[in-house]
């Protein structure tokens, strides 16, 4: 499944911004730069909508991105079509701005996480680079909501999917939409890394899912199908829809239409 499904449009003195995928080139993903660039090829716009549907990715082009549309001189608005979490719930806490949520969206926060192989006292290094990011993204996050740092600390520990009625509860979300989310960008990484994943989006995980014929079953512990886990727990098993074609697919078969029509 494609990572980077980035793209930037501009029709007279609007651009529509869609943060679609994973945040990061060091997940084939869009970095802040590729997303700065991209903006200002759009020119001198008034107005300027980020549409999200992303599953995150790394914290600093997140925290990069937020920067970049913070300083711009448009009108910017955030509309989450389907999923916003982890750094991109960062790239959009933006104060005072309007964002709206699909219907059957989801805003997730959580805490850090990293991956480190090395000695003991490079662990403790990186542990504590992980509680300075945190602090980051909890000040980061009472820019936009309502909630005091104690609160929304305690919500990124329990890593927290909020629906449309919540995020505008806890002021990270204007409002909630009335039109229908679209399939969520995710993929089988966040199966391992997130742990509260809502059963609506594990039915829609991704293209190898979409396609299956059969019943999926997936540990709840690691995320690995579970016959090939060792968990010994038992999984969450769903059929997916034989009409469900994630937007990553719908995506790629337009990229592979259009560069076909370039010859």
């Amino acid at each position: 499944m494609a990572n980077n499904l980035f793209r930037c449009e501009a029709k007279d003195s609007h651009g529509d911004v869609y943060l679609y995928g994973i945040i990061g080139s060091a997940f084939d993903g869009v970095s802040a730069r590729e997303g700065n660039d991209s903006i200002k090829a759009l020119g001198d716009v008034e107005t300027l909508k980020i549409r999200v549907n992303s599953r995150g990715g790394d914290f600093d082009d997140g925290l990069a991105i937020r920067s970049m549309l913070m300083d711009h001189s448009a009108s910017v608005s955030v509309a989450i079509d389907s999923i916003a979490a982890s750094a991109a719930t960062v790239a959009i806490a933006i104060p005072d701005i309007d964002i709206t949520m699909a219907k059957g969206g989801r805003y997730m926060i959580h805490e850090p996480y990293s991956g480190i192989v090395g000695r003991a006292d490079e662990m403790r290094k990186r542990a504590d680079v992980l509680d300075g990011v945190r602090d980051e993204m909890v000040s980061i996050y009472t820019t936009r909501s309502n909630l005091p740092e104690s609160q929304i600390a305690e919500m990124m520990a329990a890593e927290t999917w909020m629906h449309g009625e919540q995020a505008v509860e806890h002021g990270f979300v204007t409002s909630s939409s009335d039109s229908v989310a679209v399939a969520a960008c995710i993929d089988d990484e966040a199966l391992k890394q997130f742990r509260h994943i809502p059963d609506d989006i594990l039915k829609s995980l991704s293209v190898e899912h979409a396609m299956a014929e059969g019943p999926i079953s997936r540990c709840v512990d690691c995320g690995e199908v579970c016959q090939d886990c060792e968990c010994e727990r038992e999984g969450i098993t769903y059929t997916p829809p034989s009409d469900l074609r994630p937007l990553a697919l719908q995506a790629e078969i337009a990229i592979e239409r259009a560069a076909a029509d370039q010859y």
